[in-house]
């Protein structure tokens, strides 16, 4: 523990010492000092002139101490007399995610007891969907240290997340709210972004697992066995369609073979385009158009 005593409390009987923190103040008693010379005013007067920190409860802890000492020495050399208030530091900002927009949920959901690789990859939401809930930092508040000294507090830090497109903060509420339907995509940045629709590069398979989204669906590859593509647009798919589900609320293109088989279909609110359809159930309110 740090000594901070002074050249005049070392000349008496007793002396002031606090931790390394400031936090907590003792009362020791100098080794061969005379029990007599010992008083309760000198030690007051000590403390004031220091401005140490002093309550009803720190006078009695020291006279209850001189009492102990004056009796034969009985008692500790070394008695907390007083303590000091630690600052409380601010917390940092975070994002509470709504359960579904959640980028950890993934890692979650590994140490389920049954995982389906069929389910989603990716994240949709809707317009006016709350993606989270921005907490800011706060502040804190100082402490003070037993020489009436204060400690300054540390502020918390922003929420690295922010929301940079297709979505914005409501400065009232803190929520995270979707300006269109589309595809959340939070990045290592953590920029927040809505993408209106829905746009996979490459085949709806196990990478992406079965497709939801609100908007419209475009895929530049294929739809693999077993796979679902729902949209509450239309649904464009480049390639092929094989043994799967595909339902839209407005039109369905498919630029290769449409081959739905027993196990799958493609049911479409609007019109439905293939260059092949082959062995597929197919299900249009409009036009079901077909090269070959």
């Amino acid at each position: 523990m740090a000594s901070h005593s002074d050249p005049v409390s070392n000349v008496l009987p007793f002396a002031l010492r606090a931790d390394d923190a400031r936090l907590n103040l003792y009362l020791d008693r100098v080794a061969g000092a005379e029990l007599g010379d010992l008083n309760l005013q000198a030690i007051l007067e000590e403390m004031k002139r220091r401005r140490c920190l002093m309550d009803p409860r720190t006078t009695e802890a020291i006279v209850t101490t001189l009492a102990a000492w004056r009796q034969g020495g009985a008692g500790p050399s070394t008695v907390l007399i007083a303590a000091g208030r630690p600052p409380v530091h601010g917390c940092d900002g975070r994002i509470e995610w709504s359960p579904q927009c959640d980028p950890d949920r993934r890692a979650a959901g590994a140490d389920a007891v049954r995982v389906s690789h069929y389910d989603s990859q990716l994240v949709t939401v809707r317009a006016g969907d709350v993606i989270g809930t921005l907490h800011r930092p706060t502040k804190g508040s100082p402490g003070v240290d037993v020489f009436s000294q204060e400690l300054p507090a540390r502020s918390g830090k922003p929420a690295a997340a922010r929301a940079v497109a297709g979505c914005h903060v409501d400065e009232a509420t803190g929520k995270i709210i979707a300006d269109v339907g589309g595809t959340l995509d939070i990045n290592r940045h953590g920029e927040i972004r809505v993408t209106e629709g829905l746009h996979i590069p490459g085949n709806v398979d196990f990478n992406t697992g079965h497709v939801a989204s609100p908007g419209s669906v475009q895929v530049d590859g294929n739809v693999v066995d077993l796979f679902r593509v729902d949209a509450g647009g239309d649904v464009v798919i480049r390639g092929d369609v094989h043994l799967a589900q595909v339902r839209a609320a407005g039109s369905v293109h498919v630029g290769g073979a449409l081959a739905t088989g027993p196990k799958g279909l493609c049911l479409a609110g609007g019109d439905v385009t293939a260059r092949m359809i082959e062995a597929s159930v197919v299900g249009a309110r409009g036009t079901i158009r077909v090269a070959r």
